[in-house]
């Protein structure tokens, strides 16, 4: 997003912020109908652990899992090629939001793959694709985006633990640890993209106040950096605490989103859809060029010859 570094503590913080929510509302719009949805968490969480051991900054992972998300959206991969994928996101999205010395290098990812690896041309060549692809806008806002304006406000003077007044520096420290824990769970599930970033981030620290638990879970001033109210934020919120309730008894099992809307502790779980063997899925030549109000949709024609590289290379 090419943001100096703590933009929310800066004058200009409140029209950065009015940029972002300008932002999201020109985002694609996700279909959720990618063949390779049944390999996301495996592919997502394979990144958060390559992101983990380079330290790649919050905005950047976020960001590579966005770009991976409307990738995949919109064209159809191989299996084989999915990891190169989700590489070049993390490739083109560190390069973005990260200081130099942090970018990983490519030539070092290849430990994280199946030898002997990719070339440096090859990711060079991947990255031109996404780029492409997204006709080199990607400057995506996503929850990790929004959340250090929003966290301005997490904690009130007024603000009770368990009907007792707290210390604001202690449970400012909770709560942005908590924070960091549900924006984690949000990119573990695509069902968030049908969401606006900004709404995401807020049902996040929501989430952690009720888990901590700071009342009331909704503050003024919360509500006036937001611009939510706790009725925007409780379809969220009950997804969220439901995955973190999980996530402590594992024996529930690991119902998804989706799922977890409608569920009750007791009801089954309903069986994943059966993905789409490869053979039945069109190759992307044939996919039709149909443009969807507020999406970018790429020229087909003219990347017949990268994408034709992506999938057999």
């Amino acid at each position: 997003m090419e943001l100096q570094e703590e933009w929310w503590k800066s004058s200009l913080a409140k029209e950065i912020h009015s940029s972002l929510l300008q932002k999201e509302l020109k985002l694609p719009k996700f279909s959720g109908s990618s063949p390779q949805l049944m390999s996301r968490r495996c592919l997502v969480d394979w990144l958060a652990v390559i992101c983990d051991r380079y330290r790649v900054c919050r905005t950047a992972r976020h960001l590579a899992v966005a770009l991976l998300d409307y990738f995949m959206d919109r064209f159809v991969i191989v299996e084989e090629k999915l990891k190169l994928v989700g590489l070049g996101c993390l490739l083109v999205a560190a390069k973005f939001e990260e200081q130099e010395v942090k970018i990983p290098k490519a030539s070092e990812l290849n430990r994280y793959i199946t030898p002997p690896g990719y070339t440096m041309a090859t990711y060079l060549k991947m990255e031109l694709v996404l780029l492409d692809a997204f006709d080199w806008k990607i400057n995506l806002p996503t929850a990790a985006h929004f959340v250090e304006y929003f966290l301005i406000g997490c904690v009130d003077s007024d603000d009770l633990n368990s009907g007792q007044p707290i210390a604001e520096t202690d449970t400012k420290n909770y709560l942005e640890k908590y924070t960091e824990y549900f924006l984690e769970i949000s990119l573990q599930d695509y069902f968030y993209r049908d969401y606006k970033p900004s709404l995401v981030c807020a049902a996040c620290i929501a989430s952690s106040r009720i888990c901590l638990p700071v009342s009331p879970p909704w503050n003024d001033s919360l509500h006036k950096v937001t611009q939510y109210t706790w009725q925007d934020l409780q379809p969220l919120i009950q997804v969220m605490l439901r995955t973190h309730t999980m996530d402590k008894n594992p024996s529930q099992g690991n119902v998804s989103p989706l799922s977890a809307m409608s569920l009750s502790s007791s009801s089954p779980v309903t069986p994943p859809t059966p993905i789409t063997p490869m053979n039945q899925v069109p190759l992307i030549n044939q996919i039709p060029n149909t443009a969807v109000p507020g999406q970018v949709t790429p020229n087909y024609n003219n990347y017949g010859t990268q994408l034709t590289w992506m999938m057999y290379v």
